[in-house]
């Protein structure tokens, strides 16, 4: 359980949330130290157990102060702009990303399979992702620039779905399509969802 306190306290927790992201993108969820953690928040192990009980409980406060912008950067990148654009111009990147790209969330990942509180922060903060993406969607359909006849909330779940699906390959270090060729079928999905495609 996470303790409470006054602006110190919450200055502390707030420290340690930091360096437990940090800790965890770089080292992973299950090889990250509690003591590497206090040494990244130059803090002890006791600051550490006096605010939360275990690690699980300073991953889910890493996700819940850390985890809703590094998602909205990975699905809608630094610029959203509209649906179809950020879905080009973050699709585009999908086969190049650097190793640190969607570290935490992909540690957040593994770790609710069996971290209750991890599952829930993870699912609240993708329902807001997904939540916002409808809303670009349904903009882009009424003014023309996505088909209007597509299921938006299939096809969102479809944009977060090829998202994330690319940090699990990049995870298992499979070898990258060529750059030109994903870039390619990127753009041809795009053509087919904005109704391009044949016109």
């Amino acid at each position: 359980m996470t303790r409470t306190g006054g602006p110190a306290a919450a200055a502390t927790r707030a420290r340690l949330a930091e360096a437990a992201a940090e800790v965890f993108a770089r080292d992973g969820f299950e090889a990250a130290k509690v003591s590497t953690i206090a040494q990244a928040a130059s803090l002890t192990t006791g600051a550490i157990y006096f605010h939360y009980a275990d690690k699980a409980s300073l991953l889910t406060e890493s996700l819940s102060q850390h985890g809703a912008s590094e998602l909205a950067r990975l699905l809608e990148g630094a610029s959203p702009g509209t649906l179809p654009e950020l879905m080009r111009s973050v699709g585009r990147l999908l086969g190049a990303e650097q190793d640190e790209d969607g570290s935490l969330f992909t540690e957040a990942v593994v770790a609710a399979r069996r971290q209750p509180g991890v599952a829930e922060v993870l699912r609240g903060h993708l329902e807001e992702r997904e939540a916002s993406l409808v809303a670009l969607g349904q903009e882009a359909q009424a003014t023309g620039q996505l088909d209007p006849t597509l299921p938006i909330e299939a096809t969102v779940r479809f944009w977060v779905l090829l998202r994330l699906g690319a940090l699990l390959v990049r995870a298992l270090e499979l070898q990258p399509a060529a750059t030109d060729d994903w870039e390619a079928v990127i753009e041809r999905v795009v053509a087919a969802l904005t109704g391009e495609e044949g016109a």
